[in-house]
């Protein structure tokens, strides 16, 4: 292999590339590194004669003021607080090419709530909106506690800090334990936002930035301080100059300036020259060094086919009888890597795993109802997009989209500009209606007319498709020739940007419908999916001429590679009796566990650092590519995601060895193997299908692949100790939740690969663990009331202890009603929620009326209502946006755990609407266990499992509004709370 040539620069010319690039930053006429094309949603203004753009991000409202043209590499300021107060700095800055940023979370003080969306408003802003990794953060008065709290939370995130008499310890100001005068309106506020439950316990917090300098002074932070120093509301003395003193014994550099005779007001110098040299000198510097510390950034084109086997490109399979002259020479021009993976060995997971680099069994994947990638989720996309890519996409998604009707000109969330990328065109997947064109996130030409099947498009759709929406004139043969037109287009138009690109093509072929266009129909002589294998080599080809002839494949790496094996439902018999294998030497198919199933091809081509013409046998899955990509572009792996991504990258250069050890491959069937060098563990299902074989033990089955590739020779009896080995491995892996070491993970789903679940997807059991599941948010902190509306005279009602929320029960009786119910700040439309609850206290009896499946009540020969004894807790329940008749309930005679409490309040609900509210099993544990319900609610209809057990499904809440407070209802039970998350 060839070891990638050294284009290091000398010191002497990194330093005068610095000293160029910073000249630029600064100067006012710099050049813009790439135009600002649409770089904000939401509502458009003006602002000093610049763009301003007011859009949510966490619930929360953001502005962001955008300059004519950005400086290069985005740098930008970000305001604590009174975002347009003096703003004289922020206008230079912005003519300099300065983006400026506010978040509004006013009366929250810093707190750790504050922390928490300004963490999301940053991942948002540089994320997704490319702008430095590094922000140069002004803190004025207040503000100053947002800034520092954040910063110290991020000390690696922050070029530089302005404070203009900030706020550096609350004691000071509002608490007035000081000089100053303080707030009491405003002490109260930090008492309420940091959880503290009385004065004493705020007094004795050291927390404040006077008390937590350190990690600002490791990561060499400049500091500013501009201040008056005859302020008697926050004095100088107690904050700024408490600050300088103890930051300068820490090693760090701080810059003051007086003010003399000056109080709080006015903000800001009659010059601001100094404090925007200040902000323009370091945020540039540090954006620079960034980009220097970066190696070259190469384009990166993803090219992904669509069921093509192992065995299809003659480059893998010699003898294949489909012609591929395209991705042949693709791999004469680069390297094959031969023992490549899938993530799943269908489409869905295959394709997730590819752009998260998970493993896709560790979440549930729904496509059909949501998206699969949590919003969350770090992705290829975004983090390529991070480090200061474009990103688009182009062909088929298939990872689902929020619910919605696609037959209007309404916004489809959660799709591919969702999820990192900057552009998409294509189609969710092109053999389901509506038939018809996405286009980022609106669909491109509404399917105004009914679809109908032309017998002449070669094996299409079923006539069942038949006058399903379909745009005007639509036609199946047409798809791929258009994308790959797109993605042509969009190679052309990005060389012409400074800013490096990221292209995801994502092929619809050959995956049915299988619909050659005119010009392959036939060619390959053997059968219509040979022919489409042709055209999408053809399409491959396409891509690969356009990244020549725009002059850029010298810097561009290309990666090929396909989704899983060759689909048996597409002409697979045909090819077989011309004598073609679709896998090789390989046993198997798409869909199974088999090598056939997930070995795929993979040829990745980079110029000038990847051997022309080399192979790799290096086993790799398709999930590593998010850890290549990020040591391509010398970005980390995010501490939150790609969970089981491996770098493969010092194979591509010829520097070594990745340090993949086993790789876990999953079939379509829920079945799982294990490899581990050259043997392979199978755990396949016991039954000719999954359905006979659901709640089975899985039959463990080893082979050598050295010397068994087709997988016929079961060594598993021979082998005991290698399949104890490899068992315990398998285990490992999957209950770890990432096959990257030294990171914190879990799975989202409950994962038994010892039989053949009965619950595909079952929800992750209840644990011990405090750590929010992905795609999660915590609602309770262990600690404190943050994110719950706890008025005073909740106080010994609801209390936090031992990590648990408790509803106290003893002496003096505690009153119940709605008054005394805890409920969330935030209000919630569509969300599942995953809470651990037990009952600590013994059931009292308490009479009930009792309501009959007919939705009579029992009665006496009389005809009055009979009341019977009834065993209960109190029927408490959690409440759904609020709504006492949409509670799920802990614990209910006779029915247990998990009863929907509204049908029981409706006299006219029906005998199975009421059903439907019942628990289908008993799944609740004893008392004193600690028990897990994940609620699902979608519009008006609830979901809910109880410990792994689905228990509720599709039931109808009657009149429930559209949005409102997670609600723990207070019925006198000894109850209590803990691991409680949300996912929007």
């Amino acid at each position: 292999m060839v070891r990638a040539g050294s284009r290091s620069l000398s010191a002497v010319g990194r330093i005068l590339l610095l000293l160029v690039l910073v000249a630029s930053a600064i100067s006012h006429g710099s050049r813009t590194a790439q135009a600002d094309e649409a770089p904000f949603p939401g509502r458009q203004s003006k602002w000093n004669g610049f763009t301003r753009y007011d859009f949510e991000v966490d619930g929360k409202p953001v502005l962001v003021v955008a300059p004519a043209t950005s400086a290069p590499g985005k740098p930008w300021v970000w305001h604590g607080e009174f975002f347009g107060h003096r703003p004289a700095p922020d206008i230079a800055l912005l003519k300099r090419g300065f983006h400026v940023a506010y978040m509004r979370v006013p009366n929250m003080l810093g707190s750790p709530k504050a922390v928490a969306h300004w963490n999301a408003c940053y991942s948002e802003l540089t994320g997704k909106y490319g702008l430095a990794k590094k922000v140069a953060l002004v803190g004025l008065s207040r503000g100053g506690l947002y800034c520092y709290n954040w910063a110290i939370a991020n000390p690696d995130k922050v070029a530089c800090i302005y404070g203009d008499a900030p706020v550096c310890d609350f004691k000071s100001w509002p608490g007035g334990r000081g000089s100053g005068k303080g707030s009491t309106r405003d002490w109260k506020l930090v008492l309420e936002q940091y959880g503290f439950k009385s004065d004493d316990e705020a007094l004795a917090y050291q927390g404040n930035p006077v008390d937590n300098l350190a990690p600002l002074a490791r990561h060499q932070v400049p500091l500013l301080h501009v201040y008056g120093d005859a302020d008697e509301v926050v004095p100088w003395d107690e904050n700024t100059g408490l600050i300088a003193e103890r930051y300068r014994k820490l090693g760090g550099q701080i810059t003051l300036i007086a003010k003399p005779g000056v109080g709080h007001h006015p903000h800001g110098l009659e010059d601001s020259t100094p404090i925007v040299e200040f902000i323009a000198r370091h945020a540039a510097v540090t954006v620079m060094q960034d980009t220097l510390a970066r190696p070259q950034r190469p384009n990166i084109v993803l090219i992904l086919v669509d069921d093509m086997g192992y065995g299809d490109p003659q480059c893998f399979n010699p003898e294949s009888k489909c012609v591929t002259p395209n991705i042949d020479r693709l791999a004469a021009q680069g390297m094959r890597l031969t023992d490549a993976h899938a993530a799943g060995s269908v489409c869905v997971p295959s394709r997730y795993g590819l752009l998260t680099g998970r493993y896709p069994f560790r979440k549930k994947l729904n496509w059909r109802e949501e998206p699969c990638i949590d919003k969350d989720t770090p992705t290829v996309a975004s983090m390529l997009r991070g480090a200061g890519y474009h990103t688009a996409m182009v062909g088929k998604w298939h990872l689902g989209f929020e619910p919605g009707e696609r037959n209007t000109g309404a916004r489809i969330a959660g799709g591919p500009v969702d999820r990192g990328f900057d552009s998409y065109f294509g189609v969710d997947l092109p053999n389901l209606p509506p038939f018809t064109w996405i286009e980022n996130d609106h669909v491109a030409i509404l399917p105004t007319e009914a679809y109908q099947v032309d017998p002449e498009e070669g094996i299409a759709l079923p006539v069942a498709f038949n006058g399903s929406p379909s745009a005007p004139g639509w036609r199946l043969q047409a798809i791929l020739p258009e994308i790959t037109k797109r993605a042509v287009d969009y190679i052309h138009d990005r060389a012409e940007k400074e800013e490096p690109f990221f292209l995801y093509f994502a092929q619809t072929s050959p995956h049915e419908p299988v619909v050659p266009s005119a010009a392959f129909r036939g060619k390959s002589g053997i059968a219509p999916v040979a022919d489409f294998v042709m055209e999408t080599d053809w399409s491959a080809g396409q891509v690969m001429e356009a990244v020549e002839e725009a002059g850029i494949a010298d810097n561009t790496l290309v990666v090929f590679t396909a989704d899983n094996g060759h689909s048996h439902y597409t002409g697979w018999d045909d090819l077989i009796k011309a004598g073609h294998q679709p896998s090789g030497p390989y046993r198997g198919h798409k869909g199974d566990i088999w090598e056939g199933g997930h070995r795929v091809p993979l040829v990745v081509r980079w110029p000038g650092k990847v051997a022309a013409g080399s192979a790799s046998d290096r086993t790799v899955s398709l999930t590593d590519l998010f850890a290549t990509f990020a040591g391509v572009v010398g970005d980390p792996l995010p501490a939150d995601g790609a969970e089981d991504s491996i770098s493969f990258l010092p194979d591509l250069l010829g520097e070594g060895e990745g340090t993949r050890t086993g790789l876990v491959s999953h079939s379509n069937m829920g079945e799982f193997a294990l490899r581990d060098g050259s043997w392979k563990i199978v755990y396949r299902m016991a039954g000719k299908n999954v359905e006979a074989s659901r709640g089975q033990a899985t039959i463990a089955e080893l082979y050598d692949l050295e010397h068994d590739i087709a997988e016929a020779n079961n060594l598993a009896d021979q082998h005991p100790d290698i399949v104890a080995t490899l068992t315990a491995k398998l285990n490992a892996v999957i209950h770890r939740g990432a096959t990257r070491e030294n990171i914190s993970a879990h799975n989202d789903c409950d994962v038994d690969f010892r039989k053949t679940q009965t619950e595909r997807w079952a929800p992750v059991a209840a644990s011990d663990t405090t750590t929010a599941p992905k795609g999660f948010t915590p609602l309770f902190d262990g600690k404190t009331w943050a994110n719950w509306d706890h008025p005073a005279h909740l106080d010994g009602v609801w209390e936090i202890a031992d990590g648990v929320i408790r509803l106290r029960t003893d002496e003096p009786p505690r009153e119940k009603g709605r008054d005394y119910n805890l409920a969330t700040e935030k209000h919630f439309k569509d969300f599942t929620l995953m809470i651990d609850w037990r009952l600590t206290g013994e059931p009292h009896v308490r009479p009930h009326q009792w309501l009959k499946d007919d939705g009579t009540f029992y009665t006496d020969a009389e005809g009055k209502t009979i009341m019977k004894d009834n065993l209960t807790w109190g029927d408490s329940g959690i409440y759904l946006r609020g709504a006492r008749l949409a509670q799920v309930n802990i614990w209910c005679q006779p029915c247990g755990s998990g009863e929907v409490g509204t049908k029981f309040k409706d006299l006219q609900a029906t005998q199975e609407e009421r059903l439907k509210t019942m628990p289908s099993t008993r799944a609740d544990k004893g008392l004193g266990e600690w028990n897990r319900f994940v609620i699902t609610l979608r519009v008006d209809r609830v979901d809910v499992s109880l410990n792994g057990a689905q228990v509720i499904q599709g039931a109808r809440v009657k009149d429930i509004p559209a949005e409102g407070p997670i609600t723990l209802q207070n019925h006198k039970d000894a109850v209590e709370f803990r691991n409680i998350f949300i996912q929007e």
